[in-house]
């Protein structure tokens, strides 16, 4: 699209399948919406959609449709971002796109059993909304320099969220089945946050916030050394949330998976996890609850750093009470 400015166009019952099917650059949108708008990518040579360097003004829609791909061309384990959104900068200033961006009943698909990750990416953007989709067979969804991102009512099977130096972001409702390492990785987490966004002039308190959703087991790998339901990191850049909020959810596997809920990967601040299930009544395990049978809290034993602020607890799933007991650490 040559255009200097899309003011208002609206694609819908469309079926694309070749590489490039939309592509703006260098564009200012004021409304773009797509309706039950289907693609497949048959090959890599390019992704399917691309917005790259736009200003986004007023309102990006996507609602229904499936996005799904075949794979050609990617080696085990590659990642592809096979739907790309960049904001209008080369060097994406956060939260830029000052127009609201919505994605909405929508289902995506990587082939299924193929190793290897097609990604929805989001760079740069503000005023970001997921829901009532579906994401399986590794099709995720990606964050980089985004802020205001609200995700609900979706389910992630075999796949999950990925955050850098993403802020105010808000998971809820949500469902995480069939967690996975892929081959060529020892990590696997359904959602990963690494580094809060730098401090700018958009917002100075930076948080996260994940409520009320499920996170149902994993697909056992011998290779995988580190596999968390949620994982919170942070880079040399220290760029630390000041918020970090867990409640509600459910964590239903146990601690026998040697498989962790939460991990906590040299991140500063208190992660506040009070109110969830962990699988089991007596509560999650780690060094300051051993009798804990629930799903394991990962801990730095090496400095000690109890980071999972997790008393109380619910002592049944639909968390309609809860219980503590006295740390032991």
């Amino acid at each position: 699209m040559p255009d200097k400015i899309v003011r208002n166009i609206t694609f819908s019952d469309l079926a694309l399948q070749t590489a490039r099917a939309i592509r703006v650059r260098r564009t200012t949108v004021q409304t773009m919406i797509f309706n039950n708008v289907d693609m497949h990518q048959e090959n890599t040579d390019e992704v399917m959609v691309k917005f790259e360097l736009v200003k986004l003004e007023g309102l990006l829609t996507f609602v229904g449709g499936e996005w799904t791909s075949d794979g050609t061309g990617l080696s085990a384990g590659s990642p592809w971002a096979s739907f790309n959104f960049i904001n209008q900068t080369r060097s994406p200033t956060t939260g830029n796109w000052v127009g609201e961006f919505t994605i909405q009943d929508l289902d995506v698909a990587a082939p299924e059993d193929n190793d290897w990750v097609m990604e929805i990416a989001v760079e740069g953007a503000r005023n970001f909304h997921l829901t009532r989709s579906k994401f399986s067979n590794g099709a995720g969804m990606s964050f980089a320099s985004s802020l205001e991102v609200e995700i609900s009512n979706s389910i992630f099977t075999d796949t999950g969220i990925s955050s850098t130096t993403t802020s105010n972001m808000t998971v809820r409702n949500c469902e995480f089945n069939d967690i996975r390492a892929f081959s060529n990785s020892p990590f696997a987490r359904s959602i990963f946050f690494k580094d809060a966004s730098p401090p700018n002039r958009y917002r100075s308190f930076r948080y996260v916030e994940i409520t009320n959703c499920s996170f149902n087991g994993f697909r056992p790998n011998p290779d995988a050394s580190n596999i968390s339901a949620v994982t919170f990191s942070a880079s040399p850049a220290r760029f630390y949330f000041d918020s970090v909020v867990l409640t509600l959810n459910r964590f239903n596997f146990q601690t026998t998976q040697g498989l962790y809920a939460v991990t906590d990967e040299d991140f500063l601040p208190a992660i506040q996890a009070s109110k969830n299930w962990w699988g089991a009544a007596s509560g999650p395990e780690d060094l300051c609850n051993p009798n804990g049978k629930g799903a394991r809290i990962f801990t730095d034993r090496a400095n000690l750093r109890y980071n999972v602020d997790y008393r109380p607890w619910c002592s049944n799933p639909s968390c309609t009470d809860t219980t503590s007991n006295r740390k032991s650490c």
